[in-house]
C-alpha cells in the first residue's frame, strides 16, 4: 500500500486531484509534505456525490464486484491496483468491469493475468 501513497503524492504534485477513499472515520487532509493528498470515507465516493469530480477511479486493496460495478455504472473508468500475491475471492476478485489492472511485479502479472 505504500506504493499507492507515493504514487498519489507524485500525481498530486503534478497537478492532479487525488483522493484516497478508505474506511476512515472522518475526512482528513494529509500533511502538506504529502503533496496535499486527501483521505475520505468510502461512502463519500459511492453515495456522497464525489464521483462526479473524477475522470477515473483506481481501486486498491479490498474490492467486490458490487463496488466495481457501481463505479462503472457512474460512467467512470475503473482500474484495479493488484497489491496481493494472488486473487482472493470475494474481496480481491478479477473483474470484467475493470478497464485495466496494475500489477506491481512481473511475477504477479504472470500468475494473475490469466484469470482476467
Amino acid at each position: 500500500q505504500s506504493a499507492v501513497c507515493y504514487l498519489s503524492e507524485q500525481l498530486a504534485l503534478r497537478g492532479h486531484h487525488v483522493t484516497l477513499y478508505n474506511h476512515v472515520e472522518q475526512s482528513v487532509t494529509a500533511p502538506a509534505d504529502r503533496g496535499g493528498v486527501t483521505a475520505k470515507h468510502w461512502s463519500a465516493l459511492m453515495e456522497g456525490g464525489d464521483m462526479a469530480h473524477y475522470d477515473a477511479v483506481i481501486v486498491v486493496g479490498r474490492w467486490t464486484a458490487d463496488i466495481i460495478a457501481g463505479i462503472k455504472a457512474a460512467g467512470k473508468p475503473v482500474w484495479g491496483w493488484m497489491q496481493e500475491a494472488t486473487w482472493q475471492t470475494p474481496w480481491i476478485a478479477p473483474s470484467t468491469h475493470f478497464n485495466g489492472v496494475v500489477f506491481i511485479s512481473d511475477w504477479q502479472r504472470k500468475v494473475n493475468k490469466p484469470a482476467l
